[in-house]
């Protein structure tokens, strides 16, 4: 069988491949696919060159062929042609089968061309490839003088996954999210999609330039007439995006109609882009909500739908005097009433949902103990500004138990047991369109009732003490216990003085007194003393009266 000129060279290029690699400690690279070609255009038909993979080859005459066929689908082919070892600039063309040239490019040794050649079904702009059809590259120079070198050829092919073609346009839904992408990398791309409206009125429309390193272009037309949508301000849906950023419209379209979406740019790269027309149908949240005066809380309605296309929340207050709601849903409260709050979509649906605010005055101040006896406890707080009046609440178990109002800020409690511990708490209200506005409670009175009054005894004289110039006088001053009595407070006083001094405290029933009189000194040595039982509960402490006066003489 005769050999031709490149089968040679290739059996002895494979053979210095092997020989290296056998004396070589690096790995081996991948086998570079090397493929002849043709001197005549006919002939390149036995020098094919396959889709996406770079081939080699080896000038001897003055030119080359080899061919390519594109597939049945439709794709962007890209021609790149690389003057490896070549002298001079030389060229690479793309042509037909009759040699008519559709894309040209030279480069000197060691630069790449690269041209883009669109391969569809329908020929829409005039300058597409047919499917299955073989073409041929040619490379070379013009003049017929033999050169020599080596070039490397690589046919690149990316399927168009849109028809440039509105007769071809996707057929997409509403309210779904749809990804598609540019494809070319030098040609532009025009991807179609068409949509048909179910029904008249708003419908949001947003693209997002996901990865495409230019300026998207997009538009959206009636189908019929190809008139551009206007979106709400009168203004055309038409315009281009940079890459990472997002477009948002939105329209008014009509029932049935059907449109249609278009998408272009000559960079490839993603994109993804929704038309919605889902409204509100639902808006959720607390129908009521208890305040009191200068306390605020936000508004955190949930919309149903979570894919509703608008899901701003209108608000408004029924009675901004006693509560006032921001466009963020943050109520704040001024006086006591109530005040309903409506949150409604603003997508036209007049979805709506209220809650009613009730204000209530502030909470008194904690109450403290005004007096105690053994059966009543007096307490008083600070008033509330404008309030009706006051309610009072005993803890009784672990709940509070309402005990009685008063228009007053002060309350006595009665009925109650001697020398033993209570808690009280007070709340404001206000009276409104024959309403009663609460409250919260003040915080905790702790107090005890004041234990019985106890009785001074027994007093015994005790052991005298001479000084220089003042003799001390003891005597031992003892009382009567008493039940629930905490400790005992001793007082006394002496002859033309009321004032009663305090001797001591003890938790016992017992203490020693003593009094120093200086020598010479003839006035009364008599003493009255009176004795106090103290009940201690938390941190207040009430008394009993005095005991009734028992004398004593000091000497």
């Amino acid at each position: 069988m005769k050999k031709t000129r490149f089968q040679f060279s290739l059996v002895a290029l494979l053979a210095l491949f092997v020989l290296f690699g056998a004396f070589s400690s690096k790995p081996a690279k991948a086998a570079e696919i090397y493929t002849g070609n043709s001197d005549t255009l006919e002939g390149a038909v036995s020098c094919p060159l396959g889709l996406n993979t770079e081939y080699y080859t080896t000038l001897k005459g003055y030119t080359g062929y080899l061919s390519f066929v594109t597939p049945a689908q439709e794709g962007f082919i890209r021609v790149e042609y690389k003057n490896i070892t070549m002298s001079g600039w030389k060229y690479c063309y793309v042509k037909t089968a009759a040699g008519d040239t559709l894309a040209y490019g030279d480069r000197s040794p060691g630069n790449t061309a690269n041209f883009e050649l669109k391969s569809e079904t329908a020929n829409n702009n005039g300058a597409a490839l047919a499917p299955n059809t073989r073409y041929y590259i040619q490379i070379g120079q013009n003049d017929e003088t033999d050169i020599s070198g080596n070039a490397k050829i690589t046919v690149h092919f990316t399927t168009d996954l849109n028809s440039d073609g509105k007769a071809q346009a996707e057929t997409v839904a509403l309210n779904t999210p749809y990804t598609r992408s540019i494809d070319s990398t030098d040609l532009t791309d025009e991807d179609y999609f068409k949509f048909t409206a179910l029904t008249s009125g708003m419908h949001r429309f947003t693209l997002t330039n996901t990865t495409v390193n230019a300026w998207l272009d997009y538009e959206i037309r009636k189908w019929n007439t190809d008139e551009l949508v206007k979106n709400t301000n009168n203004n055309d849906v038409r315009s281009d995006i940079s890459n990472g950023n997002t477009a948002t419209y939105d329209m008014m379209l009509e029932a049935g109609q059907t449109y249609y979406l278009k998408v272009s740019e000559n960079r490839s790269g993603n994109y993804t882009f929704m038309i919605n027309n889902q409204s509100v149908k639902k808006i959720t949240m607390v129908s009521s909500k208890n305040l009191q005066v200068d306390q605020s809380f936000t508004l955190n309605p949930v919309v149903s739908p979570s894919n509703a296309f608008n899901q701003d929340i209108e608000y408004k207050s029924s009675n901004g005097d006693v509560a006032t709601v921001s466009s963020e849903g943050v109520v704040r409260a001024y006086r006591p009433g109530s005040a309903v709050i409506t949150a409604t979509a603003e997508d036209g649906s007049n979805v709506s949902a209220k809650c009613t605010i009730y204000v209530s005055p502030y909470a008194p101040g904690t109450p403290y103990l005004s007096k105690a006896t053994s059966t009543t406890i007096k307490m008083t707080w600070s008033s509330v500004y404008n309030a009706s009046g006051y309610y009072i609440y005993r803890k009784s178990g672990k709940s509070w138990k309402k005990i009685g109002s008063t228009n007053n800020a002060t309350f006595t409690v009665k009925k109650l047991k001697k020398a033993t511990g209570y808690q009280f708490r007070v709340a404001a209200y206000k009276s409104m369109d024959g309403k009663k506005y609460v409250s919260k409670l003040s915080q905790t009175l702790s107090v005890a009732t004041a234990p019985g009054k106890s009785k001074v005894r027994k007093i015994t004289k005790k052991a005298k003490d001479k000084g220089w110039f003042s003799d001390t006088y003891r005597a031992k001053v003892q009382w009567k216990k008493v039940k629930g009595a905490s400790y005992y407070e001793l007082y006394y006083t002496t002859p033309g003085n009321s004032y009663k001094y305090l001797a001591g405290t003890t938790t016992g029933t017992k203490i020693t007194f003593a009094r120093s009189y200086s020598h010479g000194y003839t006035g009364s040595k008599k003493v009255n003393f009176y004795v106090v039982a103290v009940k201690k509960y938390k941190n207040n402490i009430s008394r009993s009266g005095y005991s009734k006066k028992k004398s004593y003489r000091m000497h």
